[in-house]
């Protein structure tokens, strides 16, 4: 709320229930920048932050309980108890335009653009499009979200915990299963045992050649002895995604190739996880810059071919990290450029995908490896919140023999 003066208004609607199909919804999730203001999880609702004389004040526009509604998708919360989130104020949602409408034009609203339900939109718009002065919202609330309050980090730090647990159950389990689906059901049944909503995205879970497709979430291929698993999963708790990544072998064993493979990729983990420093220098960028040159030391120790940074990044085409906290690729307008500050948390992941090509030395062709912490940035050394998901080659072995 420093932010705003007597001048501002900030409005806000809640994300729109959505279908899959005729009737069949998909599980709601609210936006998180509503649901960071708000702490309210329902859809048709609109919130509203102001001032009044030198205050912050809260409205939250609702929908008054309605037995029908509630018959069918569970209790509403209603105008009557919207105090119990911190709102200063509940006004019914039917409220909304003659309350916009009566706002001073002097006033500079402060709006975000969130697909909402269709006459919430038509209402908010219709009252933007009159003469009014219009600032986007986000990134400012963005910027708010990007370093974590010590109540945040302890929620990061239990759903982080909840994935790290799965994580090792799937390993263990790996040598009784058969297919990549089966390895992502147990990540899933663990995660929601032990308190999770959902898992935070779709999970990748690869093996062979289809770990080097960055974004391989169909997760519906046999596992084959000799291949590499790649799984990047994460659980979502209390509305704070945790996002980890391993590869570890299906048989259980390295192969020296794969071995040599891995721990050039995990050498680059460990120096780059080192480098998290909030030092008035280092930003997600020049972390990515450094991992670039750590990345082509590796490729020249394998005897890759190489030929400049074009070269690096056919063996390592994403960038080394981002942002992490309620969304998984969190605060999207905040900008890779901003120096780390403590209370911020990052992944830290760089990869190797070498492709099944005839340049490259049989033994390597196809391998494909990501390592991935998720790690907070301190005032001292970065703590590595994933630090108990193994990643080291001999504690890999052992928890797949377990």
């Amino acid at each position: 709320m420093q932010v705003l003066t007597d001048k501002d208004v900030v409005i806000m609607p809640a994300a729109r229930f959505s279908y899959m199909t005729n009737d069949i919804p998909y599980r709601y999730r609210q936006n998180t920048n509503f649901l960071y203001l708000s702490g309210f999880h329902e859809p048709s609702s609109v919130l509203v932050l102001e001032k009044r004389n030198g205050n912050p004040y809260f409205l939250l526009f609702v929908k008054p309980r309605d037995p029908h509604t509630e018959l069918w998708h569970g209790p509403m919360t209603g105008v009557e108890r919207v105090g119990e989130f911190g709102a200063d104020e509940g006004l019914p949602l039917s409220q909304l335009s003659n309350y916009l409408n009566a706002l001073p034009k002097s006033k500079t609203i402060y709006y975000s653009n969130i697909l909402t339900d269709d006459d919430i939109s038509d209402n908010i718009q219709q009252f933007l499009a009159s003469g009014r002065s219009v600032q986007d919202a986000t990134p400012f609330v963005d910027y708010m979200r990007v370093v974590k309050s010590e109540a945040e980090v302890n929620v990061m730090r239990k759903s982080v915990s909840i994935s790290a647990v799965a994580f090792k159950e799937v390993m263990k389990s790996t040598k009784h299963c058969k297919t990549e689906a089966q390895l992502e059901a147990i990540m899933e049944y663990h995660c929601r045992m032990l308190g999770a909503e959902r898992l935070a995205y779709p999970p990748v879970v690869s093996n062979g050649i289809t770990n080097n497709t960055m974004h391989y979430i169909n997760n519906d291929n046999i596992l084959r002895d000799g291949n590499l698993i790649l799984m990047d999963a994460g659980g979502e708790f209390n509305n704070f995604a945790s996002d980890i990544t391993r590869s570890w072998p299906v048989n259980g064993k390295f192969t020296e190739a794969q071995k040599d493979v891995y721990n050039e990729v995990l050498n680059v983990l460990h120096l780059c996880t080192a480098a998290v420093k909030a030092d008035g220098q280092t930003n997600l960028n020049t972390l990515h810059a450094y991992s670039t040159q750590l990345v082509e030391q590796a490729l020249k120790r394998l005897k890759l071919p190489i030929s400049g940074e074009s070269s690096v990044r056919r063996y390592y085409p994403h960038t080394i990290g981002h942002w992490l906290g309620m969304d998984v690729h969190d605060v999207g307008t905040v900008s890779n450029e901003l120096k780390l500050m403590p209370g911020m948390f990052v992944t830290v992941e760089p990869g190797l995908y070498i492709p099944d090509e005839p340049d490259i030395p049989p033994e390597l062709r196809g391998i494909g490896i990501r390592i991935e912490d998720d790690v907070l940035v301190t005032k001292g050394n970065p703590y590595i919140f994933t630090k108990d998901v193994p990643k080291e080659v001999k504690d890999l072995e052992a928890i797949c023999a377990s």
